[in-house]
């Protein structure tokens, strides 16, 4: 069986575009979470030394780094 592989930033635009058409969300909003998920992509990215976050990489100490930063 073959496992889909989307990068961090397939599922940012995903859960952003839901957050539009299911729940209606405000642009200012969605444009805040976009931002915020797209600032933590890139700490992945610094943190880890990699070009493309993937979602194995969303560990609790990973979130918690960006948080504490």
């Amino acid at each position: 069986m073959t496992q889909l592989n989307f990068n961090l930033q397939f599922w940012i635009l995903r859960f952003v575009h839901n957050l539009q058409v299911v729940r209606s969300g405000s642009p200012h909003t969605l444009a805040s979470y976009k931002n915020d998920l797209e600032q933590f992509a890139v700490f992945l990215k610094d943190r880890l030394d990699i070009e493309t976050p993937q979602l194995e990489h969303l560990t609790r100490n990973n979130v918690r780094g960006f948080l504490a930063q």
